[in-house]
């Protein structure tokens, strides 16, 4: 996006100055290395002081970072004796002329991840206030998805077997069996 910022004339030449704002998008793991963050994109929100123990919690505001408060924290874990990380900063911005309000939340990490905690909450919300399940069933169906996993972890194993030298051999052996029994 440009904005016209002044018109100057000099001779016959309009000269025009533009203002040029600058966006950045790209995967957690690419803001937090632009941001002075590397590493840190799974433990430290990219546009508040919010830390990973606290994304759980969504009711939880964290202090939007600002870019001049991202410097001066750059600074200060240059300046610093132990070089310890601050809020995920480890060092300068790559970019500091690009506001941090200018880096556009990607799309599908927000689809995939917040989306999923929005759902998961909705239906905490929709069980604990309108079906009102006891724990028991909320416990129950929570590990629904776990016995779904195991039994098709148990499947896939058994029909490994099956395909296995042994398993067409057990096949063979029930088939014999099932021959004389008659």
């Amino acid at each position: 996006m440009c904005d016209v910022a002044a018109t100057l004339e000099e001779g016959d030449i309009i000269v025009k100055a533009l203002k040029v704002h600058l966006y950045v998008t790209g995967d957690l793991a690419f803001y937090a290395m632009v941001l002075g963050k590397e590493g840190m994109s799974g433990h430290w929100c990219h546009l508040c002081k919010i830390s990973r123990k606290d994304f759980d919690n969504l009711a939880m505001e964290g202090e939007l970072w600002t870019t001049k408060a991202m410097i001066e924290t750059a600074k200060e874990v240059a300046e610093s004796d132990s070089k310890k990380p601050k809020h995920g900063v480890k060092t300068k911005l790559w970019w500091p002329f690009i506001d941090i309000q200018n880096y556009v939340v990607p799309l599908l990490h927000t689809l995939i991840g917040i989306g999923n905690d929005i759902l998961d909450n909705l239906k905490d919300i929709v069980n604990d206030k309108i079906e009102r399940i006891t724990k028991t069933e909320h416990n129950a169906r929570a590990s629904l998805a776990t016995v779904d996993a195991t039994i098709k972890s148990l499947v896939a194993e058994r029909d490994s077997f099956d395909e296995s030298a042994a398993g067409k051999e057990l096949k063979s052996l029930r088939r014999k069996i099932k021959a004389r029994e008659k």
